[in-house]
């Protein structure tokens, strides 16, 4: 639940302390990544590529190597594992269709403007993807 708040609300804040430490923790950590890519969804521009894939982008950003340009956050809604192919075009999210990317966190394929991702998800989890500029 916290990536799809993270996703659909620009501020986000946790409050109180989960009783499970194993909980408790994972909370922690998605808050350190959520504050390092806190730009993306607080003034970030959100595609829904559909109902389970968000996308941010931060606009008039340098294009820099190692940094993300976008991120991704893929759903699973259900109660059971997935395996999905994600397929989008750059130009969908408003990046230059002839820019390389790098995509952190899953498996992936660019050709030309099109991005392939393939995901396997657990029941009710998310994946997050960030997409770098390529350094080729």
């Amino acid at each position: 639940m916290f990536w799809w708040y993270a996703s659909t609300c620009q501020h986000l804040g946790v409050g109180g302390k989960h009783p499970d430490p194993k909980v408790w923790d994972a909370h922690k950590k998605a808050m350190r990544i959520y504050r390092r890519l806190k730009r993306f969804y607080t003034q970030g521009e959100f595609y829904g590529l559909d109902e389970t894939v968000h996308a941010h982008v931060l606009r008039n950003t340098k294009l820099k190597t190692r940094n993300p340009i976008a991120v991704l956050n893929i759903f699973n809604l259900t109660a059971t594992k997935v395996e999905r192919e994600i397929r989008f075009k750059l130009s969908k999210i408003r990046l230059p269709n002839n820019l390389r990317v790098h995509c952190v966190g899953v498996p992936y394929r660019q050709d030309g403007d099109t991005i392939t991702l393939w995901v396997r998800l657990p029941p009710l989890s998310h994946q997050l993807v960030e997409v770098q500029k390529s350094q080729q």
